[in-house]
């Protein structure tokens, strides 16, 4: 999968705070929107660390290419860095 590099260097600095921003909402508020079991996965496992670990930037550097094995929790971080934006 090729995403582009602003957009995924967006998502995994977004995904750095991932933790904070959970926190807040639940604070705040509950959602339908959001699965705790999805979210928890993320922050748990360090997820971002291992999406940038098996990317690597495309030869001119203006799109960053994403390994098969961690694309759907690629989408699933992106899901989430959008929603608490």
């Amino acid at each position: 999968m090729k995403v582009d590099r602003l957009e995924f260097k967006k998502v995994v600095n977004d995904a750095a705070h991932l933790r904070f921003n959970y926190s807040q909402m639940r604070i705040a508020d509950d959602s339908a929107d959001i699965r705790e079991d999805e979210i928890e996965y993320l922050i748990d496992n360090n997820i971002h660390h291992r999406v940038m670990e098996n990317s690597k930037r495309s030869l001119f550097g203006d799109k960053v290419t994403i390994n098969p094995t961690v694309e759907k929790d690629y989408l699933l971080l992106k899901k989430y860095t959008e929603y608490f934006r």
